[in-house]
């Protein structure tokens, strides 16, 4: 076994030529273009989406539940506000109903002192 003593400097230059041949062979990273979700939803979408039955949105939007809108006899969705529906069903955490409170208390408290 033959033991070559190269100085820092040599070194370097050979992990520079090293690195850089790495860099030039590999290949650019391909980025998937996602496109932004369609916006306008039909009812098969709808329900894709929320995972509620065909019959059980009938029935939210005949009682005006879930925001959607009407074109013929065809159901219309927004893919925004029915994001935002399913947000409005969001329950607080222990921890946010407990900071709410305690801002309730402290409210309360300095409107009781004036």
């Amino acid at each position: 076994m033959n033991i070559i003593v190269i100085s820092k400097q040599e070194l370097e230059i050979i992990l520079t030529k090293v690195v850089n041949q790495a860099f030039e062979i590999r290949e650019p990273i391909k980025v998937p273009i996602q496109k932004p979700p369609k916006e306008i939803y039909g009812i098969d979408e709808a329900v894709k989406l929320l995972g509620i039955a065909k019959p059980t949105i009938y029935t939210k939007t005949s009682k005006g539940e879930i925001p959607h809108f009407k074109k013929g006899k065809k159901l219309y969705f927004r893919h925004s506000e029915l994001m935002a529906w399913i947000e409005e069903g969001r329950r607080k955490t222990v921890v946010q109903e407990k900071i709410e409170m305690e801002n309730y208390l402290l409210e309360k408290e300095k409107g009781g002192k004036k």
